[in-house]
């Protein structure tokens, strides 16, 4: 028994100093440092934006509960978070419209390049003040219905939505119903992509990370 043992330990001691667990490790320790890192410059992002550290904190650590729930990656939650508020929206606007945008881009096939263009047609809708064509028009590039929602929200005819630049429809009015109908449209489909084997995947990962951020 006493010699088995030996063999054991020293069977275990090779693998420990084995190049493999040498460059697995290291390669640990780098992500970590990695993550952390990004997560500190998310924060002193956010700190900067809203001019408030204690808003800052408290928005990382919503998108951190959401990331767990959501097939989405945690750091891909924070850049569209900063692309929101680069657009001027406030800390508290962020989440639910994250909420609405990512159940329409997993309703279509979720990737992060969609939900970044979604975004920035979004933005782009905000700070022109009123509906053009052209953002309207990458939204729907993207697979997402918006020309059916802001026809039923708006009650456009069609003449109407292919001249949607000469309705006047100022943006704060047209955003929170497009978001409304995105809503109605695909409020339970990220849930079913959280339970996808990829989705499980995803916010096992997530969970991972933020476990090793907190160390």
């Amino acid at each position: 028994t006493v010699q088995k043992m030996k063999v054991t330990f020293s069977w275990l001691k090779e693998i420990i100093i084995s190049p493999f667990s040498i460059t697995a490790l290291n390669g640990f320790v780098k992500s970590w440092f990695s993550l952390s890192s990004e997560l500190q410059q998310a924060k002193i992002a956010f700190t900067n934006m809203f001019k408030s550290e204690e808003v800052a904190v408290k928005l990382l650590k919503q998108i951190q509960a959401f990331a767990k729930q959501t097939p989405f990656d945690q750091m891909g939650l924070v850049d569209g978070a900063k692309r929101l508020s680069a657009y001027w929206f406030t800390a508290k606007q962020i989440l639910p419209i994250m909420k609405s945008l990512w159940d329409a881009v997993a309703g279509v096939g979720w990737n992060q390049d969609t939900l970044n263009g979604v975004i920035v047609a979004l933005g782009q809708m905000k700070t022109k003040w009123k509906l053009v064509q052209q953002e309207i028009n990458q939204i729907a590039e993207r697979g997402i219905p918006i020309f059916e929602i802001l026809k039923n929200k708006l009650h456009l005819t069609q003449e109407q939505l292919s001249n949607i630049w000469e309705q006047g429809i100022s943006s704060a009015q047209a955003i929170p119903l497009i978001l409304e109908g995105i809503n109605e449209k695909f409020w339970w489909l990220m849930e079913q992509q959280s339970k996808t084997l990829q989705g499980k995947l995803s916010n096992m990962i997530d969970s991972f990370k933020i476990k090793m951020a907190e160390l």
